[in-house]
């Protein structure tokens, strides 16, 4: 009989130490631990009210446990992998969700969920200013979607743009790369393409071009227009002004990894035309610790 206490003791077992959980842990104060030990080892056969109990404790489908074979048995954990994985995903676990994916064999719905949960990770990674990790994450990402027919190309064409921010970071924006991934489907707002280009020729110090894209991009944030304003005011001079205007946005959660380092970078720059050296020495502090983050 395939259903015996054995086998489903054995798969007891296997659920607990997959979950990393000791005997005492699982048993908790529905069973003793003696008696949990005497299941896994196939001398007594769990109630339908105990197995509940092991199921939901490991958060498994008591199924699982009375699979007729290994197919069967497959399919259960499957099923639970991916209730558990979607679960984690809404709640923002998203380390979580990826490891519950990779705990199962790899089919569309799995590749799928690890895609999205890796992109949300490389997100939460660019956030903290950590690029080396978000890189690895956007790769992961990539991975996942080559394994999965739902994945489309917008998918593939946000990885590529977020991949082509981290690495302007530090950097000169690459206008003919951010004008070719611009007119690929992606995720990522119009505006911020935009933007993007206006940070090209502020880098460079065209002023001119800078204006021209600003008079024609009806889609920039309040904030991404306080800092080309800021700018400006730097540009003519105005540097109290200007450290004023740029304080102002320095926190700005609508900001992303590329403007905040340039900003920190900007502020710098402005005390040191007031030769307020000690206000210029903190921001460069500040600059060279997020060049640190960026390689974490």
């Amino acid at each position: 009989m395939k259903n015996s206490t054995v086998n489903v003791g054995e798969r007891i077992k296997a659920e607990r130490l997959r979950a990393n959980m000791t005997q005492s842990a699982l048993a908790g104060d529905k069973i003793s631990r003696n008696m949990l030990s005497m299941i896994e080892s196939g001398g007594a056969l769990p109630s339908l009210d105990t197995l509940g109990y092991i199921a939901n404790a490991l958060g498994v489908s008591a199924g699982m446990f009375l699979a007729g074979d290994d197919r069967e048995e497959a399919f259960y954990h499957k099923t639970d992998a991916v209730t558990r994985a979607k679960a984690l995903f809404a709640e923002g676990r998203y380390a979580e969700c990826s490891d519950v994916c990779r705990s199962v064999p790899f089919d569309d719905e799995t590749s799928y969920i690890l895609a999205e949960s890796s992109l949300a990770e490389a997100l939460d990674d660019m956030d903290r200013f950590m690029l080396a990790s978000a890189s690895a994450r956007l790769s992961d990402a990539r991975s996942a979607a080559s394994r999965c027919a739902y994945e489309k190309e917008d998918f593939a064409g946000t990885l590529d743009a977020y991949e082509a921010f981290i690495s302007f970071a530090a950097g000169d924006v690459d206008t003919s790369v951010l004008s070719r991934l611009a007119k690929r489907p992606s995720r990522i707002p119009a505006g911020k393409f935009i933007f993007m280009t206006v940070l090209s020729y502020l880098d460079r110090s065209d002023f001119d071009s800078a204006e021209k894209a600003v008079e024609t991009a009806p889609y920039l944030l309040a904030d991404e227009m306080k800092y080309y304003r800021a700018k400006r005011l730097a540009r003519d001079f105005k540097f109290s002004k200007a450290i004023e205007m740029f304080s102002e946005i320095e926190d700005s959660p609508s900001l992303g990894f590329i403007t905040k380092y340039r900003i920190a970078a900007d502020i710098e720059g402005c005390f040191e035309n007031k030769r307020d050296f000690e206000s210029a020495y903190k921001y460069a502090t500040k600059k060279h610790h997020i060049l640190e983050l960026f390689s974490k």
